[in-house]
Order: structure tokens, then C-alpha cells, then sequence
């Protein structure tokens, strides 16, 4: 745009409205277009914008691999370059396809994973491809599509949507009634947010606040005589790691309910707090803990072989803890038992537990070889078989039923359907976590990008 002078297009838009009012005017532009001021309104003019995102606010590059970690700073200026458009216009964001003369060439996964946040966006209008490339000499599958760009580009715009809720990447997140309680951290600081499991991007409400450096892990809520109170861990600069209390309606100030202490791990366990309402319960490296809901001594319930990252402690309907000691899949009454943990061993798994949920009438877990198990009475059926993808959460809304799960490897996560029409598997961004399911069938889960919300669910067509 910047070859252009503000006159020459003005003038150029005049004649096409007056010719051709059926023609819309949608230059492309980049995010340092309009830093130089000299015609800071004249967007305000246009329908829209084909906006090329390059990373240019945190330094451009669209070279390989080293692109990839850069999607997650593309709603940021995506944010910016909207703004600068007439009230209820959406962006087109252009994706580069192909080689750049002097950033570089964009991985397959960049391009996937570009695409499939522009396109579950909906506060954007669409996304145009850059460059196109033939058809390969073999058929595109769900396997292959990151060995040829032409199959990336046939899957990123044809895989069904992944509306956000929100694009704050969640550390830890847990569903209310209507509402996803989250927490966050970026280079402003360390967030918890409060959105509805309908809402949008840009609908969320900020209940507290602490400045970079900090981060929150997992948050869980309880009603405490009539007031509803958010609980959550969190660790500063100096890596003294408390665990915290707000109101869920906002607060300016965090009641610290413990001392300092450094044998937890909160980035990469999830799910590894919970509360009945009277006490919290988590694991640390070496035991089971309680603590009265509102502060007080710490009591050991249970000792355990150290296991990062943690499965996570969750309360099953008889109000028991239920935990991981590395392949043991283990229950606990909250008051602490003089029973050895060796008979209160649900299961064994084949390798270490990496997370856990409880339903009404069993147990389901996955463990580091990539299998999902359920024990339902004294039968243990197995969902998946070892896959080499870590399943990082699973979530239902009914006891052997539907099951949704996000599971990991080391550069890729997908989120997981068991479901009577079919099982299947979808691609989503890295760090997938908090996969949930609400008593309407809608399932919401987190990761990179943001937190996620997907209604319309049935396997994907040939």
C-alpha cells in the first residue's frame, strides 16, 4: 500500500463506487503499513483487508520450523489489524503457501496450523492461500498431510470448524454451569479469566491479575457459605509456588491460603487440584495433600512415588481422591486411611498414568504408551491401544459413553473422539489440555491458540 499516496487512492475508490458499486476495495496490506502515520483513516475506507501475517510485530520470519512457534502472536496482530477497519468488517488474512524472496519457506505445519486458527476464528472473514501447487502423484490422507503442501492446503480448508472461545492460551481450565473458569500467562502477566461456554474471543472478563514474571496453573471453584471463590496454584519469579484464592467476581487482591513451597510442577501437570467444598486436594512430588478450604494445616493423605508430570487428583461420586503413583491408578478417602495403598489400587497400567477421570460407576485413565482404559465394576476394557500420542486429559458427560481426549507427542497433539457414529481424530495446536464435555454435547478443550469450543460433532468425510 505504501506505493500508493492517500490521494491516488481515494481518488481510485471514488471512481469505483460511482462506476461500480458492485466492486469492493480490498488492498492487501502488512502490519508496518501503517506505521509511518501519513494517512492513518484511510482503512476506514475500505471493505476489508487480504492481511499477510509475518510476525512482523515480534520480528518477522516465516522460515521452516522455526516459523511454527510465531502462529500463537498471530491473533495479536490480527487484533491490530482490525481495528483499523469500519465497524463490523472482518480481515481476510492471506497465509503464505510458498517461499518468501527474503523470510523464507513456511513448514506444512505452520501453514496447517495458520489456517486453522484464521478459519475457526469468527471474528475473521476467510483465508487466501499464497501460491498453489499441484496435485501429488499419491491420494491425500489424514497421515500424510504435512509431506506435500498441496494436501496440507486440501485439509486445512476442508477439516471441519474449531470455534474459539477464547485466544488466551489456557495454563489451566476447568467448565462451570455456563461458564470456563481459566488461567493464562503471557508478556503482560498472569491472568484468570471468566468467559461463557458461548461466548466469542473478546468476551472474556479478566477476575485477576499479576505481572510478567508469574504464571497460575490449575483452578478449580467451590461455593464457600454462599460466596463462590476461585482456588488455583501459582508460582513467582522466584519459583515459590503457593496456592491462591479470589472472588469469582473479581478481585484486585489474591488470598495466599500457604507457605511457599517448591515441590509441585505446575507447567507441564494439569488437573492437579480439586476441592469437595471443605478441603483442597492435590499431589506434589512424593504425596496426596489436604488443606481446609479456607487455609490451615497441610495433612498428608497418601505417599507416592515421584511421577512428572502428574495425572492429576480428582473426587469421584463416593467423595473419594483419586491419583496416579506412576502406573498405579490409586483411591484415597479424604479423611486418610491406615489401609496400605497396595489395596487401593484400582489398576495397574502399562506404563506411567498421565491423566485421569473419574465417572459415576468407574475409572477411566491414559498412560504414556498412548492407550485409554476404562474400569467399569471389576472390567477393564481398553478404548485406544498404545499409540505413542500421550493422552493429557479426557473428558465425558456420561459414564461409558461418548469420550473425547487430547493426546500429544512431542511436535504434534490431536484431540480424540470415541462416539457411536464413529472414532476419529483431529489435529489441533500444541500443549492440548482440559478436554471437557458439558451436559449438551458440546466439547471444549485448550492449547496453543486458545480455548476451543466445537458443537457440530461426527467423523470427518472421506
Amino acid at each position: 500500500m505504501n506505493d500508493f499516496s492517500g490521494g491516488y487512492i481515494a481518488e481510485m475508490e471514488s471512481r469505483m463506487r460511482s462506476q461500480s458499486s458492485w466492486l469492493n476495495f480490498v488492498p492487501t496490506a502488512y502490519w508496518g503499513d501503517f506505521g509511518h502515520g501519513a494517512w492513518p483513516d484511510i482503512s476506514l475506507t475500505f471493505d476489508t483487508m487480504l492481511f499477510f501475517f509475518r510476525n512482523e510485530k515480534r520480528g518477522a520470519t516465516l522460515d521452516g520450523t522455526r516459523a511454527e512457534p510465531t502462529v500463537k502472536n498471530a491473533p495479536d496482530e490480527f487484533t491490530d489489524m482490525s481495528r483499523r477497519l469500519p465497524a463490523g468488517r472482518k480481515l481476510q488474512v492471506g497465509v503464505y503457501f510458498g517461499a518468501h524472496s527474503t523470510l523464507g519457506d513456511p513448514s506444512a505445519k505452520y501453514d496447517y496450523d495458520l489456517v486453522s486458527l484464521v478459519l475457526n476464528s469468527p471474528l475473521l472473514g476467510g483465508s487466501t492461500a499464497y501460491l498453489v501447487f499441484k496435485k501429488p502423484g499419491v491420494a491425500c490422507t489424514g497421515s500424510n498431510y504435512l509431506d506435500d503442501k498441496y494436501c496440507t492446503l486440501q485439509k486445512a480448508y476442508g477439516d471441519a470448524p474449531q470455534p474459539f472461545v477464547s485466544f488466551h492460551k489456557p495454563d489451566g481450565m476447568i467448565l462451570s454451569t455456563g461458564n470456563i473458569y481459566f488461567t493464562s500467562h503471557d508478556a503482560f502477566g498472569a491472568h484468570v479469566f471468566r468467559t461463557g461456554q458461548t461466548s466469542i474471543p473478546g468476551q472474556e472478563i479478566e477476575l485477576y491479575h499479576e505481572p510478567p514474571g508469574n504464571q497460575f496453573g490449575d483452578i478449580v471453584f467451590a461455593d464457600v457459605g454462599g460466596v463462590y471463590y476461585g482456588y488455583f496454584f501459582a508460582v513467582n519469579s522466584l519459583a515459590q509456588y503457593t496456592i491462591k484464592r479470589i472472588l469469582l467476581t473479581g478481585s484486585q487482591v489474591a488470598t495466599v491460603l500457604t507457605p511457599a513451597f517448591n515441590n509441585i510442577e505446575i507447567v507441564n501437570s494439569h488437573h492437579n487440584l480439586a476441592t469437595d467444598g471443605v478441603n483442597l486436594y492435590w499431589q506434589d512430588v512424593s504425596s496426596v495433600k489436604k488443606m481446609p478450604i479456607g487455609g490451615g494445616g497441610i495433612t498428608t493423605l497418601d505417599p507416592t512415588t515421584p511421577n512428572t508430570p502428574t495425572a492429576g487428583v480428582y473426587l469421584n461420586n463416593a467423595g473419594n481422591i483419586i491419583y496416579a503413583s506412576v502406573a498405579a491408578v490409586r483411591w484415597v478417602p479424604p479423611g486418610g486411611t491406615l489401609t496400605t495403598p497396595l489395596f487401593r489400587t484400582i489398576a495397574n497400567a502399562n506404563a506411567p498414568v498421565t491423566t485421569i477421570l473419574p465417572v459415576a460407576n468407574g475409572t477411566y485413565w491414559g498412560d504414556r504408551n498412548g492407550a485409554i482404559q476404562l474400569k467399569l465394576g471389576s472390567t477393564i476394557s481398553t478404548i485406544q491401544t498404545n499409540t505413542g500420542m500421550v493422552p493429557t486429559s479426557i473428558g465425558t458427560n456420561i459414564a461409558g459413553g461418548v469420550l473425547v481426549w487430547t493426546q500429544c507427542s512431542s511436535s504434534t497433539c490431536q484431540m480424540a473422539f470415541d462416539f457411536p457414529a464413529g472414532k476419529w481424530v483431529s489435529p489441533v495446536a500444541n500443549n492440548a489440555l482440559g478436554a471437557s464435555m458439558n451436559p449438551s454435547g458440546n466439547v471444549f478443550w485448550g492449547d496453543d491458540f486458545g480455548v476451543h469450543r466445537l458443537s457440530d460433532l461426527h467423523p470427518p468425510v472421506p
